[in-house]
Parts: structure tokens; C-alpha cells; sequence
């Protein structure tokens, strides 16, 4: 079964960043073709978040940010 990407652009237009990434790990449990590696990134930035250590930026700001580098 392959995550569907509509599915999680629809995930992304209605939810904050927390209930994104906790969405995105429901989607991976389903998938059993998502490398090992990459779950677990995603279960140590939840641990992040559950623990008040996550970090969070503007896309706005980050993209910015990026341009002004090249």
C-alpha cells in the first residue's frame, strides 16, 4: 500500500503542526514500505513534541531565510 500524497496535502490544509505529524505517523503504521530509518525520525521529533522540545518556524521566515543565500 503506497501513502497517497492527496491524502496528505487534505492532512496539511486542515491541522497545526502536532496533529500534521501525528497524521503522517498514523500514515506510515499503515505503510509497510516506509524504511525503518524514517520511522524512527519521525517517533523521536513526536517524543520532541510530547516533551515541549520541539522547535517550530515560519515557512515564511525559513523560506526567506533560504533565499538569502544564494
Amino acid at each position: 500500500m503506497m501513502i497517497d500524497k492527496a491524502e496528505i496535502i487534505e492532512a496539511i490544509k486542515r491541522t497545526d503542526d502536532e496533529n500534521l505529524l501525528n497524521a503522517i505517523n498514523q500514515m506510515l503504521q499503515k505503510n509497510n514500505k516506509i524504511p525503518d530509518w524514517h520511522i524512527e525520525e519521525l517517533r523521536k521529533r513526536m517524543k520532541d513534541i510530547e516533551e515541549g522540545n520541539a522547535v517550530f518556524h515560519d515557512w515564511e521566515e525559513v523560506k526567506d531565510s533560504i533565499f538569502l543565500y544564494k
